[in-house]
C-alpha cells in the first residue's frame, strides 16, 4: 500500500496525471487512486480477519491429535509375503510412530486377510445383552451361527 502510494505520488509529479481518472483530456495514473485505495482495503480487512483463524486452526489441530492413534491404527498392516509391499507397510508405520509419543501398537498376530497371519480353527465365546431397552422395538436379525449379526432399533 505504501509502494503503492508512492508510485501515484510519483506519477503525479512526474506527469501530471489524474489520479481519479475523472478528469477529460487528462491522462489517468497508473496505478490509479482507486487500485491504491482497493489495495489498502484488502489489506485492512486481511488484518481484521487474520485472528478469527487461531480458532479455527485450534480446532484442527485437536482433531489431529485426536484422530492421530486411530490412523496408527488403521495403517498398521500384516506380512504379505510380498517384500516392497511389506517395506512400504513397515517404512509407513515406523513413520507413524516417530511423529508418536504413544506406546507402539503390537504386530499382528491373528489375521486371516495375511497368508502370515495365524487363523483360528474354530471360536467360542457367549454373546450376553445388557441394558437393552424395550424388547419389543429391538429385533436380532439372522441367527447367532450366521456370519453377520444385526442388532436392529434405537440408538
Amino acid at each position: 500500500v505504501g509502494f503503492g502510494s508512492w508510485l501515484l505520488y510519483d506519477a503525479v509529479k512526474e506527469t501530471g496525471c489524474d489520479p481519479s481518472g475523472a478528469i477529460t483530456g487528462n491522462e489517468a495514473c497508473k496505478p490509479a487512486g482507486e487500485d491504491v485505495f482497493l489495495a489498502l482495503m484488502g489489506v485492512i480487512f486481511g488484518g481484521a480477519t487474520l485472528p478469527q483463524i487461531s480458532t479455527a486452526m485450534e480446532a484442527i489441530v485437536g482433531s489431529r491429535a485426536a484422530c492421530f492413534p486411530a490412523l496408527m491404527a488403521i495403517h498398521r498392516k500384516s506380512d504379505t509375503g510380498d517384500e516392497r509391499l511389506d517395506a512400504e507397510n513397515t517404512e509407513r508405520s515406523e513413520s507413524l510412530q516417530r511423529r508418536s509419543t504413544l506406546t507402539p501398537l503390537p504386530k499382528y498376530t491373528i489375521d486371516v486377510s495375511s497368508p502370515y497371519g495365524l487363523k483360528p480353527d474354530k471360536v467360542i465365546g457367549t454373546i450376553e445383552f445388557k441394558n437393552v431397552p424395550d424388547p419389543e422395538r429391538v429385533h436380532l436379525s439372522s441367527s447367532l451361527n450366521g456370519s453377520m449379526i444385526r442388532l436392529l432399533g434405537q440408538s
